[in-house]
């Protein structure tokens, strides 16, 4: 009886692993691909964008991005930049720029309150039809202001949010760098299905928009706010879509410490706010559906993943344990030990797509394990340090 139920929790914990990496995505396509060629929305436009950045102590990067928000066509009605806290020269080197045809407001106040009150600041001036959000080093294709708002022209649609591509100079190409680039196109894959199966239940701050009438002030401690605004907006009745040709460029985090860094805090942000009732679409079968097979399976995996690796190694111990459960032991050694030689890989800075992709997963995983300890404690992340730039 013990021994079929230890061999239940392997392969039930195993299940939920290969449904969350592999199976969701294959089911999502396939549907897709029967039922691709989504209608162009008809509606109204052209729509005014106020394209709104946060930024703490980005004096290296803050004039490339005024000038690459300069490049977009059609240009955003404003751009506001919210730099509260930064005690370098971001805010100097903003408003001394030339920019011809671009209007820029800055705002800048000593004490720093986090990314979300920079958001609520800009938000209540903001004159745009559509509220663009922006990271400062963010780096925006020409035509991706275009492609967020077409999006728009369905109405049941209140967010549109677009793709991060990793950047990386030949030089200083990173494992790091290679498996992130790796997970966002397999992201982005996920999220375009789903958009073009109706809604999607994800999107990325760097590049995050919203029908000002949809806008509310995002609560205060709120870590995720590009989730937090997703899952009210899905909660409300109203979709999400990802615009594929709008298109984020974005360097490649300097090594594995800073991204596990931030993983961490996503992941405990998302804790935090799956705990509220407001963020449960629970009238929506299908899109409450894709949120725990998307996003609530992906922060909650470390526990199958453990309690499938202690009870199969608990199996295998037993004198008459069946062959599938030292099969299944021996996929979850190896699956470990590539991640482990990836982390090698990352410290050496050697390159190998397998081991730098399972490193990738057995990070994210980690760091949700460690989420859920500054979750169990009470530990925030509204303001954290930035990697150096």
């Amino acid at each position: 009886m013990v021994m079929a139920c230890l061999e239940a929790v392997v392969l039930i914990c195993l299940s939920l692993q290969f449904y969350h990496y592999v199976l969701y995505p294959l089911l999502l396509g396939i549907i897709w691909w029967l039922r691709r060629g989504r209608p162009a929305p008809a509606g109204n436009g052209p729509y005014r964008v106020s394209l709104i950045i946060s930024a703490f102590n980005e004096e290296r990067v803050i004039a490339d991005k005024l000038r690459n928000c300069a490049q977009l066509v059609p240009a955003p009605v404003e751009v506001i930049l919210v730099c509260d806290g930064s005690d370098d020269h971001t805010a100097e080197i903003a408003r001394g720029l030339d920019l011809p045809g671009l209007t820029l407001h800055v705002m800048h106040r000593p004490e720093r309150q986090g990314k979300s009150a920079a958001m609520n600041r800009a938000a209540d001036c903001a004159i745009g039809d559509i509220l663009l959000f922006s990271d400062a080093n963010a780096f925006y294709l020409p035509e991706t202001i275009g492609a967020i708002t077409r999006e728009f022209r369905d109405p049941s649609v209140a967010v549109v949010s677009g793709a991060k591509k990793i950047l990386e100079e030949p030089a200083k190409a990173s494992s790091v760098g290679q498996a992130d680039g790796l997970y966002w196109r397999y992201e982005a894959f996920i999220r375009k299905c789903e958009s073009d199966l109706g809604t999607t239940v994800a999107s990325v701050g760097e590049i995050l928009s919203i029908r000002q009438e949809y806008w509310r002030p995002i609560p205060p401690g709120t870590v995720n706010d590009d989730a937090w605004m997703t899952l009210v907006s899905l909660a409300q009745g109203l979709n999400v879509r990802f615009a594929p040709d709008a298109i984020s460029l974005e360097e490649a985090s300097p090594d594995a410490n800073f991204e596990a860094t931030r993983r961490r805090r996503i992941n405990s942000g998302r804790l935090k706010l799956l705990g509220t009732r407001e963020v449960w679409p629970l009238r929506r079968p299908r899109v409450l559906l894709a949120l725990l097979s998307h996003k609530v399976l992906r922060v909650l995996l470390p526990i199958p993943m453990i309690a499938g690796f202690v009870a199969n190694l608990a199996v295998v111990m037993w004198p008459k344990a069946s062959v599938l459960m030292d099969v299944t032991l021996l996929v979850q050694l190896a699956a470990l030990g590539l991640g482990v030689a990836g982390h090698f890989f990352s410290i050496s800075g050697r390159k190998a797509r397998l081991p730098s992709l399972a490193y990738h997963v057995l990070r994210g995983n980690v760091s949700a394990l460690l989420a859920m300890y500054d979750v169990m404690r009470g530990q925030s992340h509204t303001i954290w340090q930035k990697p150096p730039r």
